[in-house]
């Protein structure tokens, strides 16, 4: 069974793949984890109930807090599953995308309506970064990754 580890928790060992995108939009992340419900996967969610009201400033504790498990996550997760959404410009995921781009570890959904779309094709292109179209497609891609670690 998955297991989803929200921002600021704790991280546990095992497979793991960090929910980096858009915050607009739907909720892509529970329709992920739903998919893969069934795989021993932990998830790790950046999202926080309390982040709208977190001072953004770096010398508030909580939200450093929140922006160092964030970058620990993205360096310690299997995968990143990156999920940039149509209607929001997503700076931070693109900051991630930049930081990992070369990591091995990024499986991107862009949209063809994404603002930055054109930019994320040439890198994902340079760097051999794989891109899928849906939801369904991402869910596949980790599977697929997760099944050649011999995971059932």
């Amino acid at each position: 069974m998955s297991k989803i580890i929200k921002a600021r928790e704790p991280f546990e060992e095992g497979f793991s793949v960090f929910l980096s995108g858009s915050v607009a939009g739907h909720d892509w992340r529970a329709g992920l984890v739903k998919r893969l419900k069934d795989r021993d996967i932990i998830f790790l969610d950046p999202r926080s109930d309390d982040y709208s009201s977190l001072k953004m400033t770096a010398d508030d504790p909580t939200f450093r807090e929140q922006v160092e498990w964030e970058g620990n996550g993205l360096e310690q997760a299997s995968l990143i599953a990156m999920y940039f959404n149509h209607d929001s410009a997503a700076p931070i995921t693109l900051l991630e995308f930049g930081l990992f781009a070369r990591s091995g570890r990024l499986i991107v959904r862009c949209p063809k309506e994404y603002k930055y779309k054109a930019h994320v094709d040439v890198l994902c292109s340079r760097f051999g970064i794989e891109q899928v179209g849906t939801l369904d497609e991402l869910a596949s891609s980790i599977l697929t990754r997760y099944s050649k670690t011999g995971r059932k």
